[in-house]
């Protein structure tokens, strides 16, 4: 500590002398310092030698290495001929989804289109075991829609699963379902067609666009049947429309159809559906 004077007498006072600064020096490890060389050999353009490295020996390089003095060669592309069958993976369905699909196309025999929805397409076609005529629908799992779980099914799409509740119990005027699958991508759901048959819209428009007294009130009373018993079911259709509706020409048997805007019966909706 250093002392300084002051203009009373000899007293002196003391100061603070200021601190040097003391730079600590770490000790580099030495492959931190071979690293740091041979950077530095790096950019200054020489070449590391291979025989700094801890344990290089000479006979450490592979034996079946090619000369590198000698120029690369392209190798020649073997040619396949037609005949022969690319060497490709093939790609398999699980057993049990080959299986399922193997059994429904093996039962029935699908045939022409006979419409086309916002949640799938309908073929005619036919069982093979008695020739029955049917309709195969298919509803892609890609689009959105709703589920409905039922006893003893589980979770299943809410066409399906309202269709099979109101199959439940028999009722002359509802279209029956079959038989259903599921496949990877999509479902198959299998219905009844009555033959002859066209729906409400195409057969009024054959009977010059509109019934009469007497055949309107025929369908109109069906009509009220079937969705009766779809209200004693727990079902609200949401969705009848003439193209929703068959009529068996010959008979004039009435079948409604199409659950796929339906829902359970309830106090009140949130969203409107359907028609």
């Amino acid at each position: 500590m250093g002392t300084v004077s002051t203009a009373v007498g000899s007293q002196r006072t003391p100061t603070a002398k200021p601190l040097k600064k003391r730079h600590r020096h770490h000790k580099i490890p030495r492959c931190a310092q071979r690293t740091i060389q041979k950077r530095k050999r790096l950019f200054s353009g020489q070449a590391a030698n291979p025989s700094e490295h801890h344990g290089y020996k000479e006979t450490d390089q592979p034996s079946n290495l090619a000369d590198t003095t000698e120029p690369l060669q392209k190798r020649p592309r073997t040619e396949r001929s037609p005949e022969e069958p690319a060497n490709q993976p093939v790609i398999r369905l699980s057993k049990c989804k080959a299986e399922l699909i193997a059994h429904w196309t093996k039962t029935y025999l699908e045939g022409e289109l006979l419409g086309e929805g916002g949640f799938g397409c309908v073929f005619a076609a036919i069982r093979k075991e008695d020739g029955l005529p049917v309709a195969i629908k298919f509803v892609s799992k890609t689009k959105p829609y709703e589920k409905l779980q039922l006893t003893g099914y589980g979770w299943l799409p809410i066409e399906i699963a309202l269709m099979v509740l109101a199959n439940t119990k028999p009722c002359s005027n509802i279209l029956k379902i079959l038989d259903w699958f599921e496949e990877p991508k999509r479902y198959v759901v299998i219905l009844e067609r009555p033959e002859p048959c066209l729906d409400l819209h195409e057969f009024s428009s054959k009977q010059g666009g509109c019934l009469t007294e007497v055949e309107a009130r025929i369908v109109v009373f069906q009509l009220m049947e079937a969705l009766k018993h779809c209200k004693s079911q727990g079902i609200l259709h949401r969705d009848v429309k003439p193209e929703n509706i068959l009529i068996q020409t010959d008979t004039w048997q009435v079948k409604l159809f199409d659950f796929g805007c339906g829902d359970l019966v309830k106090d009140c909706y949130d969203r409107f559906a359907g028609v």
